[in-house]
């Protein structure tokens, strides 16, 4: 999968955010090869990072991507768990989808071998490689949780609004919490002040017989 770079805005608005970081703080990198001298295990050996290695431009289907965008982005994305990474190079790879969707003008794909870190680290340092378009001294903020409905996710109802009963239960609840916790507190204690270990139960000692019968 590749294609010409000419054309392609978004790889011009990542490639230079991006290059200047690994010229500032990734001049080499690690990749995996297989050891065939020794026992066959892969090992890792530095290697020379060039950011054009890593950037790809797959050439899709032009009646396909336009016939359902979205589509085109979810299968191209589903492709990739299933293609092997390679293995000259460091396990990290930009994937641009340069075509507007329902959701964004365009797509970029990391694919990124786990190796390397965890995804949580993996995405804080991508949003921190990245800024905003209408203030590029910002970084991007985050959107904003989908609303959730239902009654699973309903705000409960105060207990005073349901009655006497209810109000008077729920208390009662929150008071029996408070006594089970204040006794297993006085019994934690009183287990550490006066109960004190007790010596191992007597073993019988065989002599050793070396012959046998």
């Amino acid at each position: 999968m590749s294609g010409v770079y000419e054309g392609y805005p978004t790889r011009h608005i990542w490639y230079e955010p991006i290059n200047s970081l690994i010229k500032k703080f990734l001049t080499e990198g690690r990749a995996e090869v297989t050891d065939e001298f020794k026992d066959g295990n892969p090992r890792w050996v530095r290697a020379t990072v060039n950011l054009d290695d890593h950037i790809v431009i797959p050439g899709l289907d032009p009646d396909a991507v336009a016939a359902d965008p979205d589509q085109a982005v979810e299968d191209y994305v589903a492709s990739l768990s299933r293609l092997p990474m390679d293995r000259s190079r460091p396990l990290w790879e930009f994937h641009f989808l340069d075509f507007p969707t329902s959701v964004a003008a365009a797509t970029v794909a990391v694919r990124v071998q786990h190796s390397l870190a965890d995804g949580m680290s993996l995405l804080t340092l991508l949003m921190a490689c990245t800024r905003r378009a209408a203030d590029p001294t910002r970084l991007p903020a985050m959107p904003p949780p989908p609303a959730r409905s239902g009654p699973v996710f309903a705000r409960p109802r105060p207990p005073a609004s349901a009655g006497a009963l209810p109000f008077a239960l729920w208390l009662w609840s929150y008071v029996v919490l408070a006594w089970h916790t204040v006794e297993d507190v006085v019994a934690f204690v009183a287990l550490i002040l006066f109960v004190r270990k007790r010596p191992p139960p007597p073993q019988t000692l065989r002599a050793y017989d070396p012959q046998p019968r």
